[in-house]
């Protein structure tokens, strides 16, 4: 599996390199340009809407739950471990490309709807073949189960064991118990609890590292000056040192913030908004919380502290309340990522059939009492390769597509006829097959 995923991770970091940047130009940066709107336009936006409908803000947390996990904590300090504080500078710098392929891929969404199916779905049947749709849909649930759950309840268990001496076992089952009742029952009022966890859980660990950095203020130019030296250093490993930073970077930014998925299409089109513009600018807002906040604070509690671990880093500070400051910031990301990840499961187990529902159900408790207990490694890696699946076969039909946002975003003057007619309108077979979206 490790042969495979290294195959991948550099097909995928070349392809979102590349769409990212077309995305980027052809979009006007417009994410970046209109980040000062978007959070204006976006302001009086609560956790609940007007008419009782699931507003903006819900879909926003919800797919910021997704992105926000274990992966800023753990995945991070991986990549910084092994690539090096460049890695760092790296992942602001796919970020800002990746903005506006998220941008892409919720504007889309919105754009299709109403539509027969939901979220990526509702813009992937218009130019993919259906076993490629099924491929498709295979790998949200394949990934839901294994990113989704069994990678964020591996490190609960984990930082648990660290911080309480939990056996793993225990960890399994009060983890079962907390998230079973959500994931049986709660279905779209995860978007409810979502909206109000996911800004407990961010302010939670930003106030924490923030306390820890400025505790080490003395170390924080030394830390910048390292992530910006070793960004593009060449001078260790034979200049391999550059590439790996790159390579890492990228990959954790990917897994971070979750562009290029389609993920973010799946909570997206729930929101009762139908400017493709307006809603889509939620999404370069969780890019720059994920990657460019959030991993942002991990980076820098590393490399201020000298520590390859969070855990590490807050108990050397703190002792044992920082080591259970650690644990109860990765339980709430873990469990907020469980509960939205199992909503793009079940999204993805109705494609196939609503049949096949309390099945997923029972594979996603099951899934979470599992990845408590096997070895992170192996966990992560059948994540990688899922992950891999998923963005290159959304990032294909978001390329198809690209004419449906390049032509009608604010600010674009010059619509060009015809070219996209194909992609819309020509794939009337292939359209009406997917038009069966169980009720």
């Amino acid at each position: 599996m490790s042969g495979i995923n290294i195959v991948l991770s550099t097909i995928t970091v070349t392809i979102m390199l590349l769409c990212g940047l077309l995305f980027s130009v052809k979009t006007h940066f417009i994410p970046l340009r209109k980040f000062g709107n978007a959070l204006k336009s976006n302001e009086g936006q609560t956790a609940k809407n007007r008419n009782g409908k699931i507003s903006s803000f819900q879909s926003f947390a919800t797919s910021v739950a997704g992105t926000i996990g274990v992966g800023n904590i753990i995945g991070v300090a991986a990549a910084v471990t092994i690539g090096g504080p460049g890695t760092v500078f790296w992942i602001w710098a796919s970020a800002l490309l990746t903005m506006a392929i998220k941008y892409s891929e919720i504007f889309l969404a919105v754009k299709n709807k109403p539509s027969p199916l939901p979220g990526a779905f509702s813009y992937l049947r218009k130019v993919l073949a259906k076993p490629v749709m099924d491929i498709y849909a295979f790998a949200v649930i394949a990934a839901s189960l294994f990113m989704g759950n069994m990678v964020q309840t591996n490190a609960v268990a984990e930082y648990f064991g660290k911080a309480f001496d939990t056996p793993p076992i225990w960890s399994a089952i009060a983890l079962v118990l907390i998230c079973s009742v959500p994931l049986i029952g709660l279905s779209k009022k995860i978007f409810y609890l979502l909206g109000i966890l996911v800004p407990i859980m961010g302010a939670f660990f930003i106030i924490g590292g923030t306390v820890l950095i400025s505790m080490n203020m003395s170390e924080l130019p030394k830390a910048f000056e390292k992530i910006f030296s070793s960004a593009f250093s060449f001078s260790s490993l034979g200049g391999a040192a550059v590439f790996t930073a790159i390579n890492k970077g990228v990959t954790i930014g990917l897994i971070s913030n979750e562009a290029g998925l389609g993920s973010a299409a799946f909570a997206h089109y729930e929101a009762d908004e139908t400017n493709p513009h307006k809603e889509a600018l939620w999404g370069a807002l969780e890019v720059f919380a994920d990657s460019i906040v959030v991993s942002s604070i991990t980076a820098l509690v590393l490399l201020v502290s000298g520590k390859q671990s969070v855990f590490d880093a807050f108990f050397c500070q703190f002792g044992f309340w920082g080591g259970a400051f650690t644990a109860t910031a990765v339980l709430l990301f873990g469990v907020s990522s469980v509960l939205c990840w199992s909503f793009y499961g079940k999204t993805a187990g109705e494609f196939f059939s609503k049949k096949i529902l309390p099945i997923y159900t029972a594979a996603s408790v099951c899934a979470v009492f599992a990845g408590s207990l096997l070895p992170f490694d192996t966990v992560w890696g059948l994540s990688e390769f899922f992950n891999s699946i998923m963005l290159i076969i959304n990032l294909y039909g978001v390329f198809r597509l690209r004419n449906e946002v390049f032509n009608n975003f604010p600010g674009n003057n010059k619509p060009r006829r015809g070219r996209n007619k194909r992609n819309t309108c020509g794939n009337t077979n292939s359209r009406n097959s997917f038009s069966r979206r169980t009720t």
